[in-house]
């Protein structure tokens, strides 16, 4: 009886290795040749059947130099801005609060006082805060001068905060 079951066992194992498989090819069912390495196209796909009409590449629009060497005027004629580059440095902390209705009305407040002075200013919300921040500065320095500017404008109680600044909107250190 042992020798039965091993024989069995050993067919079934010498079946289940080598035996064919059952999974089916799909692009057999679909009437493709394609070979195993992928680099042949399907025998349902015919390159002549494709014009010239039904292929469209568009290049890229590129700036065009107006003559100054530093501006450039798109297609349109539209003056392109530069691109904000996000990197480490300090923004003022002017107020924070919990509700966000009353940060909201002090947003404004402060845009009317700052964004005239050339300072942004930004609502975030860290939870479970709402933080009114005030300008975009680079270096230590210019932070500096920014806070000294928001306690001259009645902001008495902000401070410097490290934070992730947008790099062309530093007006302190151009």
């Amino acid at each position: 009886m042992k020798k039965i079951l091993i024989i069995l066992f050993s067919i079934l194992l010498i079946s289940a290795c080598g035996g064919k498989s059952s999974i089916r090819d799909t692009d057999t069912d679909l009437g493709s040749s394609a070979s195993a390495s992928g680099n042949e196209a399907p025998a349902w796909f015919n390159a002549a059947d494709i014009e010239e009409n039904d292929v469209e590449i568009k290049e890229k629009e590129r700036p065009k130099a107006t003559g100054t060497g530093e501006q450039y005027l798109s297609d349109n004629s539209e003056k392109e801005k530069p691109k904000n580059k996000i990197v480490d440095g300090f923004r003022i902390q002017l107020k924070a609060a919990k509700s966000s209705t009353k940060i909201k009305e002090q947003l404004a407040i402060a845009r009317s006082v700052f964004n005239p002075l050339g300072y942004e200013v930004y609502l975030i919300y860290e939870s479970p805060l709402y933080k009114l921040r005030l300008g975009d500065s680079i270096t230590r320095k210019s932070a500096e001068k920014a806070l000294d500017l928001s306690k001259a404008k009645g902001y008495r109680d902000s401070w410097i905060v490290p934070d992730s600044v947008n790099s062309s909107l530093d007006k302190s250190e151009e």
